[in-house]
């Protein structure tokens, strides 16, 4: 049957197979599209191809498992591969206070009634398994407090085996100003204060890592071979939540010593956190931060209550808004990097002096309130 096939015929097929190779959950749906091809005209065939091909994007999206430590004991139930740690050891801050080790412990949001989020001790952390550490991403809510007087503290540890030794590497953050750091590079401003809720997301693939904060990207670090921080090859991989590891011999990991008597770690609240077996792109970060949640299960990209048109764009560059609740705008390429910010004017921005391509635009009402975040193509 196949020789009888004509040279359209097998680019159809060679989708196909690519299709159900990449996806196999929709490897039916697919059988059934190609069965009916011999007798579906062609373009007809095409539309319903497109239409089965958007359910990979669909399928892809959803987390591997959310936390949001709701719920009757929620430390004692975390989804298979979560482990809560406790610190065990006392430790001293800015050279006169010694902080015994205390649990980590879910309690109320003072910032969010009726919601739950986890204290996290100096030395106390979550391990996350990463069953795919060639690519994974990490999304949650944070707070730190400014118990600590050190210099790089613990942001994220991550722990595995490179086929030859047990390994170690630090992601770390500043003290003072929140600047983070990895792999010798630090984020371009110091986007994580004292007391403050942040928005976080780190992505990771082929051992490039990115981090995000409110939806912006403030650090962009690609593989380097010759620094050997080859997370994406190791097995047995975790990935240790506000904590500065010092050594790992394959079963423990031991905190970073103090500091000229001041603790490596800081005391954190976390919440609403979702792990990804797979690098989220810049448009999902964004949607992340806008809904709050860490899930995209359920999400639409377009923003509520706010229509804006043309989109595409294109003859005088300008974009109507269709909510008056919208004072300024933010927009960004897909990389994550801002590339204008504007006043409302006339209910419209515009789009001037940007590049041909797919944009994302974050809505922000009076005093900065964020109100949504859609997409706005440039012809």
């Amino acid at each position: 049957m196949y020789f009888l096939l004509d040279a359209f015929d097998h680019f159809v097929l060679l989708i196909w197979v690519f299709c159900c190779d990449t996806l196999k959950r929709c490897s039916t749906i697919f059988m059934l599209l190609f069965k009916n091809y011999i007798i579906m005209k062609k373009h007809y065939f095409i539309v319903l191809l497109i239409s089965a091909l958007s359910l990979q994007s669909a399928f892809a999206q959803g987390e591997k498992y959310f936390i949001d430590f709701q719920g009757v004991n929620p430390l004692s139930n975390l989804p298979v591969g979560v482990t809560n740690v406790n610190g065990t050891q006392t430790v001293r801050v800015k050279n006169t206070t010694d902080f015994a080790a205390v649990p980590n412990a879910v309690q109320d949001n003072p910032n969010n009634v009726g919601q739950k989020e986890l204290f996290l001790d100096f030395h106390g952390y979550l391990r996350f398994q990463l069953d795919n550490p060639a690519a994974f991403s990490i999304a949650y809510n944070y707070r730190r407090t400014n118990d600590n007087d050190d210099w790089w503290l613990g942001f994220l540890t991550f722990i595995g085996f490179d086929g030859t030794n047990h390994r170690l590497e630090q992601f770390v953050i500043r003290q003072w100003d929140g600047q983070l750091h990895y792999d010798n590079n630090n984020s371009a401003n110091s986007p994580v204060s004292f007391n403050t809720n942040y928005h976080i997301v780190l992505t990771s693939s082929n051992g490039s890592v990115k981090a995000y904060v409110d939806g912006v990207l403030v650090l962009n670090v690609p593989y380097n071979a010759s620094n050997n921080k080859n997370i994406h090859q190791w097995t047995n991989a975790s990935l240790l939540m506000s904590f500065k590891g010092n050594s790992y011999n394959g079963t423990t990991v031991t905190p970073e010593p103090d500091f000229s008597s001041n603790a490596r770690d800081a005391r954190v609240f976390v919440d609403n956190i979702s792990l990804f077996d797979r690098e989220i792109t810049p448009g999902e970060v964004a949607i992340l931060f806008q809904n709050g949640n860490n899930t995209l299960s359920t999400t639409n990209f377009e923003a509520k209550n706010v229509l804006i048109y043309p989109n595409p764009v294109k003859a005088d560059n300008l974009v109507h808004v269709s909510n008056a609740d919208v004072k300024s705008v933010k927009i960004y390429d897909l990389l994550g990097k801002e590339v204008k910010e504007q006043v409302i004017n006339n209910s419209t921005f515009s789009v001037d002096g940007l590049s041909t391509g797919t944009y994302l635009v974050r809505f922000f009402g009076n005093e900065g309130s964020p109100v949504g975040v859609s997409k706005v193509i440039k012809q």
